[in-house]
């Protein structure tokens, strides 16, 4: 199932790997404001899609103390009907767990900005608990991957959650809506 996942999203994880703001980090040319400015279109996904699935509270908390760090303040939500079925959830929490996962590189990525502080970047460090959050997802998926028709939700819901994210990313207006 994650390797379906994986496939079928993988143009759209690549557009975003490619977006503006991570190339910049990854060649520590983003500045401060900037930086800013994409914690909080991260932020605003993050707590547009905690507010339809049950995800660990943990990351959102990770965002507002860097938020806070930052001096941004906490985006409100943008309407996004939660997906409708069990499967198509779990797709869109494939996205999520797994930018956990991407996230420790860009909190490496960071450290030309940030020097050692951890501050700002606590949500790209992440948690102890990160790895088995993303062992348990992808149990969860490949049971319920197995039911009838459920690999097509799981595939919606993982292409709803990026297109989300590349919608709050690349369209400004649509970010600070």
């Amino acid at each position: 199932m994650r390797a379906s996942l994986r496939e079928a999203t993988a143009a759209v994880h690549e557009r975003l790997h490619q977006a503006p703001p991570f190339l910049a980090i990854a060649q520590q040319r983003l500045g401060r404001c900037e930086y800013a400015d994409l914690l909080g279109t991260i932020a605003r996904f993050h707590f547009t899609i905690a507010a339809g699935l049950r995800l660990d509270g943990a990351r959102q908390e990770l965002l507002r103390d860097d938020l806070r760090a930052l001096g941004v303040p906490l985006p409100t939500p943008v309407g996004w009907p939660a997906p409708a079925t069990a499967a198509a959830k779990l797709g869109s929490a494939y996205v999520v767990e797994g930018s956990a996962l991407g996230g420790k590189v860009i909190y490496r990525q960071l450290d030309y900005l940030f020097g050692p502080s951890v501050g700002g970047r606590r949500f790209f460090r992440g948690s102890a608990s990160d790895a088995e959050r993303w062992r348990s997802l992808c149990r969860r998926l490949e049971v319920e991957g197995q039911g009838d028709g459920a690999l097509d939700e799981l595939i919606a819901g993982a292409r709803r959650a990026f297109s989300l994210f590349q919608a709050l990313l690349v369209e400004p207006a649509y970010a600070r809506a």
